[in-house]
């Protein structure tokens, strides 16, 4: 049974995107809260906003919603460092497999804005047998000009996963027999969604539990979600 919760948010200087993305998490905890009131007692449910080598104004933003949100400052440049590092200040603390087994990761990422039932619906996952989710994300329409969405709409339709860390949920002692986020800069959602699966855990795609994600095509990182996007619009 899951009994804690952890969200998980690396941001390069996202001051722009920051504050709605962190609105948006804590609407979707809110939601939970009200759901279980349980979720309500201490250390039950945490965000985590990994700040990785910023010199924008995020920390100021962060600052900002109080002990809502734990702020961790790292300066790797790193994605896949950063989710890493967000993930170990969940876990650190939980030393044994049952804790482990006990812990849900959801992740997400800074330039995102989950819907109000998001971790309702990762919770509900879990507790169905999943030990790893995969969720969908989706530029903002209104980040793309119309054909470059409907690109993005045709390549995305049917059964065909797609894995983002903007929408992804593992169990902690899942996390772990995989290894973890792998220190790389693009592609590390995808390497532990392949290094689970090896190991046979369960992986549950959620098709309705949609994300909004930037549309924007120049990325904090070289590749990626902004990449994919950019080859769509050339």
């Amino acid at each position: 049974m899951i009994d804690s919760i952890g969200v998980v948010l690396p941001a390069r200087d996202e001051e722009v995107l920051l504050a709605a993305a962190l609105d948006a998490v804590l609407t979707a905890r809110a939601a939970l809260v009200r759901a279980e009131p349980e979720w309500a007692r201490a250390g039950r449910l945490r965000v985590v906003l990994v700040l990785d080598a910023c010199v924008d104004g995020s920390l100021a933003i962060a600052r900002t919603f109080g002990s809502a949100i734990e702020v961790l400052e790292v300066d790797v440049a790193n994605v896949g460092l950063a989710r890493r590092a967000g993930v170990e200040r969940l876990l650190g603390a939980s030393v044994t497999p049952s804790a482990h087994e006990r812990s849900w990761i959801a992740n997400t990422d800074a330039d995102t804005e989950v819907p109000e039932r998001w971790l309702l619906d990762h919770l509900a996952a879990a507790r169905a047998g999943a030990e790893l989710v995969v969720g969908r994300a989706e530029p903002k329409a209104a980040d793309l000009d119309p054909a470059a969405l409907s690109a993005w709409r045709r390549e995305h339709t049917g059964d065909r996963r797609h894995v983002y860390g903007a929408n992804l949920g593992i169990r902690g002692d899942v996390y772990r027999a995989a290894g973890g986020f792998p220190g790389v800069r693009v592609g590390e959602d995808v390497a532990l969604v392949q290094a689970a699966e090896a190991n046979g855990a369960a992986v549950l795609d959620l098709p309705f539990s949609l994300v909004q994600t930037s549309g924007r095509v120049d990325g904090r990182t070289p590749g990626g979600f902004a990449g994919y996007l950019r080859a769509l619009v050339d």
